[in-house]
């Protein structure tokens, strides 16, 4: 394969789709810059135990792409989570709980997701309620089902090939990566959620390395 220049950029981001089933609330929409976040998530999947008596709907991930002007853009996502604002018995807030709706482990070709294309991620049935965040957990190896543009393995889990056809190492500074948005899911609710990326944007040359600084837009809308 071709040399692998290896770089240092500070951060990254990519999109998501994210779709729950059943009957929701309005449109909104945000562009926000996506943080990342040292800490480990308490994480959570939902069963008959977990939401016996609040209901549930299902959350479908997909993920999606801006376009941008590099000949492919990679990255591997090992898990979503979200976060249900919570309350006590009092009626009063709490902090919540992280969910897992989730776990592709897949390295994903951005520039195969453009023009409306999105790539199923997977999906998992979560309370109903407030939901305040997205976390986006980065994989630190790539899968090894199928090959890049240039027919080799992925040789990192996070890198870019330009068209020269080398290929640059995007390294970031922690292992997740969140969003802030809100939206609400009701009892058997359907809400679609779409997260794009916006590579141009958030990719920068520096030197001899690749800054990357995750610019995103976010657009919930009732099903």
């Amino acid at each position: 394969m071709k040399i692998f220049h290896k770089i240092t950029a500070l951060a990254l981001s990519l999109t998501a789709s994210l779709i729950m089933v059943g009957c929701g609330g309005g449109s909104t929409s945000s562009t926000t810059a996506a943080s990342t976040d040292t800490s480990t998530p308490t994480t959570s999947t939902t069963d008959s135990t977990s939401s016996s008596t609040i209901g549930q709907g299902k959350l479908s991930v997909y993920l999606t792409d801006a376009p941008v002007s590099f000949e492919a853009v990679y990255v591997t996502i090992a898990e979503v989570h979200v976060h249900r604002a919570g309350t006590d018995e009092e009626g009063d807030e709490d902090d919540g709980e992280w969910l897992v709706v989730a776990t592709p482990n897949i390295t994903y070709n951005l520039l195969e997701l453009q023009g409306g294309i999105t790539s199923f991620m997977g999906e998992e049935l979560i309370p109903s309620g407030d939901y305040t965040q997205l976390r986006l957990v980065l994989g630190d190896k790539p899968d090894t089902a199928e090959p890049n543009i240039l027919g080799d393995l992925h040789p990192e889990a996070h890198y870019i090939i330009l068209d020269d056809d080398q290929a640059y190492v995007l390294k970031v500074p922690s292992d997740t990566v969140k969003y802030n948005h809100n939206f609400t899911l009701v009892d058997a609710g359907d809400v679609d959620m779409v997260i794009d990326f916006d590579a141009n944007k958030s990719i920068h040359p520096a030197g001899d390395k690749w800054i990357l600084n995750p610019v995103l837009k976010v657009t919930t809308e009732l099903q």
